[in-house]
C-alpha cells in the first residue's frame, strides 16, 4: 500500500468510497473504538486550545488606549497647573487649559 501525505490529495475529486477507504473509516459507523484511541494518542483530544491573554498588554491598553490616554493627560495637565505654578493658581496658568 503506498503512503501519501494529506496534503498531496486531491480531496474534492476523489469519490466517497475512497476518501473512507484512505481514512480507514466508515461514513454509516465511523472509526472503530482503536481506531478512536490511536488517534487521539497520536494527535490529542479535538478540543480547541484555550485562549492566550495578554495581561500586560490589556492592563496597558486600558489605562494608555483611547480614553483613558486622554484622561490621564488630562490629569496630569490639572496637576501640573494646579500644585507646582501656584496655591491656589493664578487665572494665567488655567487659560490655556481652557482652550483645550
Amino acid at each position: 500500500m503506498r503512503v501519501t501525505a494529506l496534503t498531496d490529495l486531491e480531496w474534492h475529486t476523489i469519490a466517497p468510497f475512497d476518501v473512507e477507504k484512505r481514512l480507514t473509516t466508515s461514513s454509516t459507523a465511523g472509526l472503530s473504538t482503536e481506531q478512536a484511541e490511536r488517534r487521539q494518542r497520536e494527535y490529542g483530544r479535538n478540543a480547541p486550545s484555550p485562549a492566550k491573554t495578554h495581561w500586560f498588554r490589556t492592563i496597558f491598553l486600558y489605562f494608555f488606549g483611547g480614553f483613558g490616554s486622554i484622561l490621564l493627560t488630562g490629569c496630569i495637565l490639572v496637576f501640573v497647573s494646579w500644585k507646582p505654578l501656584g496655591d491656589p493658581p493664578a487665572v494665567a496658568n488655567l487659560v490655556g487649559f481652557s482652550i483645550l
